[in-house]
């Protein structure tokens, strides 16, 4: 049985919202994402209205649809159909449209930004025609500030609605923007450094005329992945003093509105993984309030993509004292050297604790 649900801004009565905000923001970036057919199509359909009501054309971006993607995941998950993040396993509860573009890498202060959510229909031209048709969401469609769209569909047989789709309308061009089937701004410059950056090894050794090797990284691909000392992973914290490794183990978190990261440059080969064990602790009653977001970034702190998410409902599902051992493929990177990041956020009140070991490359 298919379902359809509508909801104005007071009506409860097809599945569509719209919301436009001017927010000011801050967040990361994340890598150049996929785009199914019919995600490219609604691009294509949604751009003809454009031009047909005398207005420029959207080109894609890889950090709004991340944000939407996201949000579509977390509604079909937990069961919602909203723009305020009510359950999630990306971002904080409660969130708004802004934060989730900001955490997803769209980081423009006044920008203007709108969002359109649709469920139970499969089809570019279906979660169209129901936009179309409600003055509010087509408002959005139609708004001549905007100029980069992150299109976002996933269908999930055991959620309530099965398809759900988001679009996410920003007023400013990111690094991550780009024609469908051409790379983004930030793609090309991570080419051109990864070209750079393998090249630079050979070219010291042909000055030297001796053999080298990566001195960056060890055996295992991560250097002190057993976490048995300082000096190797880059800390980060918002608590001055905070010593995020000891005694073997890395702690992020474990305080009130904690922000804790720890990073590392590797280089991934062909075939690699990334594992890592991770242990949860909290006094948090209410969940998933903290997180803790493994991820990649490029040299410059960007964000590029997020690998994994675990959060204080963990402890529940794993035990306060268990260890989780994750693995994630990272063979979509292969010959690039990024950075390897676990970021710790906690609310105000009742903090959680991520505990990460052995971490290595595979």
């Amino acid at each position: 049985m298919v379902r359809y649900r509508h909801l104005s801004y007071r009506y409860l009565a097809v599945v569509v919202l719209s919301a436009l905000f001017m927010v000011i923001l801050g967040g990361s970036v994340r890598a150049q994402s996929s785009y199914d057919s019919e995600e490219l199509a609604f691009l294509q359909i949604i751009n003809e209205y454009r031009q047909n009501n005398g207005l420029p054309t959207l080109i894609l971006s890889d950090a709004l649809t991340d944000a939407s993607e996201r949000h579509d995941e977390d509604m079909a998950r937990y069961n919602f159909f909203a723009h305020e993040t009510l359950g999630s396993s990306y971002f904080p509860i409660n969130s708004k449209p802004w934060d989730r573009m900001a955490l997803s890498g769209y980081d423009y202060p006044e920008a203007s930004m709108s969002e359109n959510l649709a469920a139970g229909y499969e089809t570019a031209e279906e979660a169209f025609e129901a936009w179309r048709t409600s003055p509010g969401h087509n408002v959005n469609m139609l708004d001549g500030n905007q100029k980069v769209i992150g299109i976002a569909r996933i269908y999930d047989p055991d959620s309530y609605y099965g398809w759900y789709w988001t679009t996410d309308f920003g007023s400013e061009l990111d690094p991550t923007s780009h024609a469908p089937g051409e790379p983004s701004e930030q793609r090309a410059s991570q080419n051109e450094q990864t070209t750079e950056q393998e090249q630079e090894p050979e070219r010291r050794r042909q000055e030297s005329g001796k053999a080298g090797d990566d001195r960056n990284v060890d055996k295992a691909g991560v250097e002190n992945g057993s976490m048995k000392k300082d000096g190797i992973w880059e800390q980060k914290t918002a608590k001055e003093g905070n010593d995020l490794i000891d005694e073997g183990v890395a702690r992020l978190g474990g305080y009130d509105d904690a922000k804790d990261e720890l990073l590392q440059s590797i280089r991934i080969s062909k075939g690699q993984s990334l594992t890592y064990r991770v242990r949860v602790e909290t006094e948090e009653t209410e969940h998933p309030t903290d997180g803790l977001v493994v991820r990649l970034t490029d040299g410059n702190g960007r964000h590029l993509v997020t690998l994994e998410s675990h959060t204080d409902a963990d402890a529940q599902s794993s035990g306060d004292d268990s260890w989780v051992e994750e693995s994630v493929d990272l063979s979509r990177f292969a010959g690039r050297t990024v950075k390897l990041a676990f970021l710790a956020k906690t609310d105000e009140a009742r903090p959680t604790t991520f505990y990460v070991d052995d971490v290595a490359l595979e």
